[in-house]
């Protein structure tokens, strides 16, 4: 947290150990601040996501410190004392965050002409979506509609 307070990223090498070791010793974290449990938490979601949209395997294979997405997030929720249902809504936005912002790219590099980048970022979408399906009809899929 100190690291965050004084302007610098929390790295992804760390957000995994911590799961690592609170999942060994069955460890639960207290933080101080809702606001700084719940930025860790994005934070981890956002590690997620980011190697989720590097990945080319199908989103069965895909693991993040030995486990899969869905189980990674869910863990870390665990271990910072998390209630399920805001850590839900911390998924559903960051993934519809996400979605918004490769259907956008993937217009624009559509538009210039780009047409395997543009694939690429699409793909991104679905990959994602297989991992962290949207609910039908929920107000994050609004945020993407135009």
């Amino acid at each position: 947290m100190d690291n965050r307070m004084s302007g610098k990223d929390i790295s992804e090498d760390d957000i995994i150990q911590f799961r690592r070791t609170c999942k060994n010793s069955g460890a639960k974290v207290v933080v101080e601040t809702t606001n700084a449990r719940d930025s860790f938490y994005r934070a981890s979601v956002e590690l997620v996501l980011n190697s989720c949209s590097r990945s080319t395997y199908d989103s069965a294979a895909m693991l993040i410190g030995g486990e899969s997405p869905q189980n990674f997030v869910a863990g870390i929720a665990f271990n910072l004392g998390l209630d399920s249902v805001r850590a839900a809504r911390i998924v559903s936005a960051s993934v519809a965050s996400r979605t918004r912002s490769w259907f956008l790219q993937a217009w624009a590099l559509e538009m210039q002409g780009k047409h395997s980048e543009a694939v690429e970022e699409i793909s991104k979408i679905c990959l994602i979506h297989q991992i962290f399906p949207p609910e039908e009809f929920s107000v994050c899929i609004q945020l993407y509609t135009f």
